[in-house]
């Protein structure tokens, strides 16, 4: 008991140190046990667009009235998304020979921005996952999943162009404006944290979800990356910059691995890991550089994007690899035009 409550002590001062200022109620379970209380019928519509019923929405209610706070930051809301990837992500390692030895501890991240973030140890590993990643995760799979089903409510099943995409924006611009307000807001705050509501359409509602665990799956299975090859010995040959890579390399693996058991298109492809490295990108813009990972040791995330896409090519069954290449490349033909509109806004701007 007294180890237990020391890791519990260490991990609210780690989450301490990680705490963006200002932003203390996003990880305030008080407030979102008051939210779920006054949008009960928000959160039965959304378990009846996925096929379920109001049964969702009272087991979802019994686990938060059970949930219990081991530090001063802990967060019903990342426990309840990320504890079960961060399963998922270990049970498909060990399958794939690429476990870890040691045991790794999920916690709250009190940092609000798009990345999450892991503190390997020669003990136990520690990987801290919040709503800084869900919401960027979110709003990015919204405004995606929404274009293209605008996109093939127009044009069905045909490849996107620049062309297709303007007919679609100049009829109604409203996703792409939604898309490019939600980069502004990552560029100029570094969250979207806070950005406010964006309803979808219930007609969306299964390919913004599959977006979503696919954006999140990644992002966690690159994390674990980082405890894979710590346990390892970190090779001498292997920079801060490499590994940034072969941790992608590693949670496309995972992601894959886990999409199999979930029939996830998005995950196995490496959509959804190629739009959480795109859209990060895009969110840079407005501040000409990589906010989200501008440290020396990090790569830029265009440049992550690219390696990823030559990664998926070259591991993909033969029989497989058109269908996988054309998606990506719908995804990057969306992403190239979305960011070359924001660029031509801040070029105005400035």
């Amino acid at each position: 008991m007294e180890i237990y409550d020391e890791l519990n002590h260490y991990i609210g001062y780690l989450q301490q140190k990680l705490l963006t200022p200002g932003y203390e109620f996003a990880h305030d379970t008080t407030l979102f046990r008051a939210w779920i209380a006054n949008n009960r019928h928000r959160m039965e519509d959304l378990a009846q667009q996925l096929g379920g019923s109001s049964d969702l929405v009272d087991e979802c209610e019994s686990h938060l009235r059970d949930f219990t706070a081991n530090s001063s930051f802990d967060s019903f809301i990342a426990d309840a998304i990320f504890r079960p990837i961060l399963s998922e992500c270990l049970e498909s390692a060990a399958d794939m020979n690429l476990a870890l030895h040691r045991k790794v501890i999920f916690a709250n991240s009190t940092d609000v921005s798009p990345s999450a973030a892991a503190r390997p140890s020669s003990a136990e590993h520690l990987i801290f996952a919040g709503v800084g990643t869900f919401a960027f995760c979110n709003y990015w799979a919204k405004a995606i999943a929404t274009i293209a089903s605008d996109f093939h409510a127009r044009f069905n099943a045909a490849p996107f162009t620049p062309e297709r995409l303007h007919a679609c924006w100049s009829a109604n611009p409203f996703p792409l404006l939604e898309a490019m307000k939600i980069a502004l807001y990552c560029a100029i705050t570094g969250t979207v944290v806070g950005y406010g509501e964006f309803r979808s359409s219930p007609v969306v509602t299964s390919f913004r979800l599959e977006l979503l665990f696919a954006m999140e799956i990644f992002v966690v299975g690159h994390e674990v990356g980082h405890c894979y090859f710590e346990e390892r010995g970190r090779d001498k040959s292997l920079s801060a910059v490499d590994e940034e890579f072969a941790c992608d390399r590693y949670a496309l693996t995972i992601s894959r691995a886990v999409a199999d058991h979930r029939n996830n298109w998005a995950a196995f492809s490496g959509a959804g890991a190629y739009l959480f490295l795109r859209a990060a990108a895009i969110c840079s813009l407005a501040r000409k550089s990589d906010e989200i990972t501008s440290i020396p040791t990090h790569p830029q995330s265009a440049e992550r994007a690219a390696a990823l896409v030559a990664t998926i090519r070259a591991n993909t069954a033969v029989d497989q690899v058109e269908a996988t290449m054309a998606y990506i490349g719908d995804m990057e033909v969306l992403c190239d035009e979305i960011t070359t509109l924001l660029e031509d806004v801040i070029k105005k701007r400035l």
